[in-house]
Order: structure tokens, then C-alpha cells, then sequence
């Protein structure tokens, strides 16, 4: 993700599309490695988050929730063994389409 803001000429635009499928790719494979809980905040900076910006953790525990993953009570940590990881219901439409 830390590429995306240095890539030359517009490939910028071109990881703006991948970006949806190496998240979850990456949700997946974190979700299976982690049991039985991982920091919320842990997560959302490797998926490219910024977890200190308060609307950016809001917007990034939605899209958790969205893909299936199951927060602890007080939203800090991410329980991985009782989520089941699957494809987002976000109805968000890209440009290209």
C-alpha cells in the first residue's frame, strides 16, 4: 500500500482498482494465521488504514464487519476464529464499470 503514493506516471489509478482484492486476499490469510484474536488496529494499518485517523478507523472496522469479520465488544480486537471471512456487501461501484 505503501507503494500506491510513490508508483510513477498513473499507475496510482491502476492499484486503485487492485486495491479491494489484495485487502481481502490479505484479510484472509491474516484471519487464518492469527487465532484466536488480532488487534484491530494492527490490521487495519497492514491493509492500508490508517488506524490513528479516527474516520479512517471507523470506515475500516465497517469494512471488516462488511466482509464478515466479528469485533469483540469493544471493537478493539478482531476475533479471527469466530469470523468467516467472505465477500464484502459494500455497494460501492468503480468508475471503470
Amino acid at each position: 500500500f505503501r507503494l500506491q503514493d510513490s508508483c510513477p506516471n498513473l499507475g496510482a489509478f491502476l492499484m486503485d482498482i487492485m486495491v479491494p482484492q489484495v485487502r481481502f486476499g490479505a484479510l484472509q490469510r491474516v484471519c487464518k494465521a492469527f487465532r484466536p484474536s488480532i488487534p484491530v488496529k494492527f490490521i487495519l494499518n497492514e491493509l492500508g488504514f490508517d488506524a490513528d485517523d479516527s474516520s479512517q478507523l471507523k470506515e475500516g472496522q465497517e469494512w471488516l464487519i462488511s466482509h464478515g469479520c466479528v469485533l469483540s465488544t469493544d471493537e478493539e480486537t478482531l476475533l479471527t476464529k469466530d469470523s468467516a471471512v467472505t465477500e464484502s456487501n459494500l455497494t460501492k461501484k468503480s468508475s471503470l464499470i
